[in-house]
């Protein structure tokens, strides 16, 4: 993943961390709080990555609109720029109940800025080392039944991508599962490794070994 970005729920001490040791460049106005961005301002920093940040934006017409901006840096990194450019060639592509919104973006010289949902919840990795490996008291059934809830809509946004889009993800892990608290929904994210096939080649598997 070009980007690795994390959310913040995922680790608290590396995201302190993070912020104390944060480069020259995150400090520059590109992707600084304060920012305007395509009519949104940019908020705290709640992810962060090695190319850059995820920002909580709000905006500039109604403060109740919030948001998420995904930020990826790449001046001078004509590499970094190649894979972000890709990364939302296909992301824009992708409309599922299951997949993460890519809302609009915006680049420039510097930057890739991405507009997104802000989900409440987390990621499918939060929740099992939350809700499921500290919980003791939460019985089998309950967890086989979120399991299998979970697992049916990951499925079903895969065989979206594979049969409809015939786009890859390319790094499926349950830090890329966004859990929507409100109604337990999937959303797949972050498309950075993605790749989409031809339909005149033979089988996806085929393509992407």
């Amino acid at each position: 993943n070009v980007d690795g970005l994390k959310t913040e729920s995922s680790s608290f001490s590396s995201l302190a961390e993070y912020n104390n040791n944060i480069d020259q460049f995150t400090k520059k106005k590109s992707i600084s709080k304060g920012l305007e961005v395509m009519g949104y301002q940019l908020d705290k920093m709640i992810g962060y990555g090695a190319w850059g940040v995820i920002r909580e934006c709000h905006s500039l017409t109604d403060t109740s609109d919030i948001k998420a901006m995904k930020i990826v840096r790449f001046k001078h990194h004509a590499d970094v720029k190649k894979s972000v450019l890709n990364e939302v060639k296909i992301w824009k592509q992708l409309h599922h109940p299951n997949i993460l919104c890519l809302v609009t973006y915006h680049y420039d010289d510097h930057a890739m800025f991405c507009l997104m949902d802000k989900i409440q919840g987390g990621t499918l990795y939060d929740v099992v080392a939350k809700n499921w490996h500290l919980n003791e008291s939460l019985d089998l059934h309950t967890r086989s039944k979120e399991v299998v809830q979970f697992a049916l809509q990951i499925i079903d946004a895969l065989k979206y991508m594979h049969s409809e889009k015939r786009i890859v993800h390319g790094d499926l892990k349950l830090e890329n599962c966004l859990v929507n608290e409100s109604d337990n929904r999937i959303l797949l994210c972050d498309f950075g490794m993605a790749r989409s096939c031809s339909a005149h080649t033979g089988t996806l598997a085929a393509q992407v070994r």
